[in-house]
């Protein structure tokens, strides 16, 4: 028979045991909060670009201090790019291309100098000719000047030009009526330049000088544009054709680049995800123009928030700045801001339910000490 001192031996055990079996259910229920908090924690310090959303400051910000952009170049109001939480904004001169809708000082002042404060850069496309521009001539439909050819088949009222030659330059640059001018006298920032991969166009047909010739025309709009402004550090943004970079003195020029379709062809009806061999051959130019201290802007067109996210952190780890958009660029998107925000709700979350295992925890490992004192 037991007496009351082993009765006691053995609840002394029992409540030993009891103690040690709480506290591994307690060690294992914050174990688990912790795996549950740990990757909304691992998420939330990736630097992604779209989490550096920019706070309003009294200055704009320089070349190298950029964090993020919108583009538009169509459908925009200047009260919407003014409060778009963005360090740079590349738009067109004009409200709808033409000289009578061209944006004045004062409203691209108002963008630049808003409670965000932003860069404001100029879309300019050098190696087309497009029809609703304000330099377009009516008899080049039936009567073209012989440095303009045809007519882009994906783009209608868009046409290729020979663009070394001088008359197309002159449009482009050097009078006060010319394209850049305009966009100069404006006061804009920089400026966008596309169609630089014209020069493929003119390879395929047999032109071999029209890589240089490109490069040089890319030169001459750098020297002008800081020339005329006075401005060494007026922006020079190329679009696409990042070979061209290869050429240490056209890397040196620029201010930075912009690169479509890195990682998303927009195809319909579902864009895809670039195949790893063509996306790697670009990044290599994007790389070098990023060793070099150059902005690499990239523009993806998509509204799959799978291919979204892949796009921001696969820029953000390669040092790049993304912004993903519409094809038509006639609104200002900012995922960046959505998926900040949609990460803050989970972490906060995560961190509510593992603080209520914690208290949970404690309660037990409470309770059980008092039972053993009362015992």
């Amino acid at each position: 028979m037991m007496d009351e001192r082993d009765l006691i031996v053995i609840y002394s055990k029992k409540q030993h045991y009891l103690g040690v079996s709480i506290m591994k259910k307690y060690v294992i229920l914050v174990i688990i909060g912790l795996l549950i908090l740990f990757p909304s924690v691992v998420v939330k310090n990736i630097p992604f670009s779209f989490e550096t959303q920019p706070t309003r400051v009294s200055a704009a910000k320089t070349w190298d201090e950029i964090d993020n952009f919108i583009y538009q170049l169509q459908n925009f109001t200047v009260e919407e790019l003014a409060e778009a939480p963005a360090d740079l904004a590349i738009i067109d001169y004009s409200f709808d291309g033409t000289s009578a809708k061209e944006l004045t000082k004062d409203q691209v002042s108002q963008i630049q100098t808003s409670s965000y404060k932003k860069k404001v850069i100029s879309y300019m496309s050098i190696g087309e000719a497009e029809d609703y521009r304000y330099y377009w001539n009516e008899s080049w439909y039936t009567n073209p000047p012989e440095w303009l050819d045809a007519e882009n088949p994906d783009w209608e009222g868009n046409y290729k030009v020979k663009y070394w030659y001088p008359e197309w330059q002159r449009i482009i640059f050097g009078t006060n009526n010319s394209y850049l001018d305009k966009i100069i006298a404006a006061g804009f920032d920089g400026v966008y330049l596309d169609i630089i991969d014209a020069y493929q166009y003119y390879e395929d047909k047999g032109y071999d000088f029209a890589r240089a010739e490109m490069i040089n025309f890319v030169l001459k709009i750098a020297e002008y544009a800081r020339n005329k402004t006075n401005n060494p550090d007026w922006g020079i943004f190329p679009q696409n054709a990042e070979e061209l970079t290869e050429n240490d003195t056209y890397l040196q020029t620029i201010t930075g680049l912009g690169r479509e379709n890195v990682y998303i062809y927009p195809v319909t009806p579902t864009p895809q995800r670039r195949d790893a061999s063509s996306r790697e051959q670009i990044e290599q130019h994007l790389d070098r123009i990023v060793s070099a201290r150059k902005l690499v802007l990239v523009v993806e067109y998509t509204n799959d928030s799978d291919d979204i996210r892949y796009v921001y952190e696969s820029a953000a780890e390669k040092g790049y700045l993304a912004y993903v958009t519409v094809l038509d660029l006639n609104q200002i998107t900012l995922y960046y801001t959505t998926v900040l925000e949609e990460k803050s709700t989970f972490f906060d979350f995560r961190s509510v339910l593992l603080a209520v295992v914690i208290i949970s925890g404690l309660g037990f490992m409470f309770r059980n000490k008092n039972k053993k004192r009362e015992h």
